[in-house]
């Protein structure tokens, strides 16, 4: 497995996990609270990991240009994902507590499919370049 593709693994369990330790700071300890939101938050990561590990695959060309654009659709929405979940965990909101459990992971599959788009869009211009300069 290549760096990349060990940042993408980060990216899909870090997430999750970050949002359950803030979850546990809001609420306590909660198992049924702990699972809805380590399932809620896995779903959209693993869309964008899986996006983002065909995209690698798709630029194995010798050179390797455009990697950590691959990773984009994963790596982008979990770095915000996390810093509102740590952002809610410090300072929660006294009239309705836990709202970012609900809202975000809709989010979350916004932002991988617009990353998504981007970093497919990203990776074809790098491509399209590199075998350009080749000929």
């Amino acid at each position: 497995m290549t760096n990349y593709g060990k940042y993408n693994l980060y990216a899909i369990l870090g997430l999750p996990i970050i949002a359950v330790l803030g979850s546990i700071v809001a609420f306590g300890f909660l198992p049924d609270t702990i699972a809805f939101v380590f399932g809620t938050n896995l779903a959209p990561m693993l869309i964008g990991g899986i996006v983002s590990a065909l995209l690698l695959r798709f630029l194995t060309k010798p050179g390797g240009k455009g990697r950590f654009i691959a990773i984009w659709p994963t790596v982008v929405p979990a770095a915000f994902a996390a810093l509102w979940y740590i952002g809610g965990a410090i300072i929660p909101n006294a009239s309705d507590p836990g709202r970012e459990y609900f809202a975000l992971p809709i989010y979350l599959v916004m932002w991988v499919v617009v990353m998504s788009v981007v970093a497919l869009i990203g990776c074809l211009v790098v491509r399209s370049s590199g075998s350009a300069t080749q000929a």
